[in-house]
């Protein structure tokens, strides 16, 4: 009995526990997936949704030494951050892209939903959820 309870303990403890992101395994290519998912009105995330569009979302690329690039260049538009750090399941992004005329948001922190070897969860400003793959190289 005693054996069992360990287990069950054990079990639920793993449950709560945040996933631990390796800061390497974000490094490379990754192409959007076309799946988001939103909050519903109660502030929870619903079902992934394919998306279908006929507007290509580059790729984006973390690479070793902290850069952020968007379709394989660094970012010249308003508002687009060049820089990332990954803090336990956070992305922190910095050196933001400041225009004049612009109004940015002030969503600097992803958090990293979900990383594996081939697939990447981002969620943006806590209300949406992204969905990318690894590109091949």
């Amino acid at each position: 009995m005693k054996t069992y309870f360990a287990l069950v303990v054990l079990a639920f403890g793993s449950l709560s526990c945040k996933e631990k992101i390796d800061p390497d395994g974000i490094v490379g290519d990754w192409g959007f997936a076309y799946e988001i998912r939103t909050k519903d009105a109660n502030g929870n995330y619903g079902e992934w949704t394919q998306i279908n569009t006929l507007v290509a979302v580059p790729p984006i690329s973390f690479t070793a030494d902290g850069q952020l690039l968007y379709d394989y260049k660094t970012p010249s538009e308003c508002c687009t951050f060049r820089k990332y750090e990954v803090k336990g399941t956070q992305l922190l992004l910095s050196d933001p892209i400041i225009c004049v005329n612009a109004s940015c948001s002030d969503c600097s922190t992803w958090e990293i939903v979900k990383l594996s070897d081939d697939f990447l969860e981002i969620e943006y400003c806590n209300e949406t959820q992204n969905r990318y793959y690894r590109l091949l190289e």
